[in-house]
């Protein structure tokens, strides 16, 4: 009786151990890590507005033409160079401005006529006050640009052996055109092209004659500037 008592127990519990390992198991839940949060920062566009100045150095072609019998015209064209400084406001894409420069000019010559008469003429500095106008493709800028125009003229008009000479700040205008690019947010460069002119002069030779001298041209010049 005993036995068979162990033998029942036995049995069981191998039946037990059995439908236990037959059961399904539980499986823990798979790791799933929390989900990244992507936080994007706006990169904010260029802008134009603010005081500027800088450097510029180009060349200058210059038509310098006495009124006599017959015309008498000296083509002093040269280098120059110089600085200016402005400042611009911006709205959307369109940009407005002022600048002013002045610019030191290795401009002058001479020429002389067939009856002897002979004309000498100097432009030390050149000086303008402009606006500019212009539309922005984010870093870069087109423009066109329209003001006044200063000089210091120097004239020498010689009639049969006898010289006369003026020395003046002429006055006129200036107007061009031209493109700026942004290489970084405080550095930008420039191209410009501007035709100026400086008006009429009246020059009084030594035996009192009065000779009118026109004065204008264009130049071509390049520049760098920061941006503040």
């Amino acid at each position: 009786m005993k036995k068979l008592l162990l033998a029942s127990v036995a049995i069981m519990t191998i039946s037990a151990s059995a439908l236990a390992a037959d059961l399904p198991r539980r499986s823990a839940a798979p790791y799933s890590p929390a989900p990244t949060v992507n936080v994007v920062t706006a990169v904010p566009s260029f802008t134009w507005v603010g005081f500027y100045a800088g450097l510029h150095a180009g060349y200058v072609w210059s038509d310098i033409t006495t009124r006599v019998t017959p015309p008498l015209t000296v083509d002093g064209d040269g280098f120059m160079f110089g600085a200016q400084a402005g400042y611009n406001a911006q709205f959307g894409a369109l940009v407005a401005g002022v600048e002013g420069d002045i610019s030191w000019t290795d401009v002058g010559g001479s020429a002389t006529g067939a009856g002897g008469t002979s004309f000498h003429a100097d432009l030390d500095w050149l000086a303008t006050a402009r606006g500019r106008l212009g539309v922005s493709f984010d870093r870069a800028l087109v423009y066109g640009t329209a003001g006044f125009a200063f000089g210091d003229t120097n004239y020498r008009v010689a009639s049969g052996g006898v010289a006369g000479a003026s020395s003046d700040v002429s006055t006129g205008y200036a107007l061009g055109a031209g493109v700026e690019w942004a290489f970084t947010n405080n550095l930008t460069a420039k191209a410009e092209w501007l035709y100026y002119d400086l008006g009429r002069d009246t020059v009084k030779d030594g035996a009192g004659f009065d000779h009118r001298v026109e004065n204008d041209g264009s130049l071509g010049r390049v520049g760098l500037n920061v941006k503040f």
